[in-house]
């Protein structure tokens, strides 16, 4: 059998590789901010707690999912468009 794969799918599986990689990332990142608040939450900010910690963590995490996304979708609507014109 032939391979018949398509550049522009190549392109688009990196892409997706790439935004999963900076995820992976962010997400052990976020992961080094939790265990680091935690154990000097008492001397950078007495006041808060620790849910608002957490929930300041959650907040970027979703924050930073949708803006990957945004840029994924950005993308594969440029190669959409890009593709429409072409033809």
């Amino acid at each position: 059998m032939e391979n018949n794969k398509n550049p522009e799918m190549d392109d688009i599986e990196n892409n997706f590789e790439s935004l999963t990689k900076e995820l992976k990332q962010k997400k052990v990142d976020l992961i080094k901010e939790l265990n680091e608040s935690a154990d000097s939450e008492v001397t950078m900010e007495p006041d808060k707690k620790v849910s608002d910690i957490i929930g300041d963590i959650f907040y970027n995490s979703i924050k930073s999912l949708f803006d990957t996304s945004a840029k994924l979708v950005k993308s594969l609507t440029g190669e959409i468009f890009t593709n429409k014109l072409d033809k």
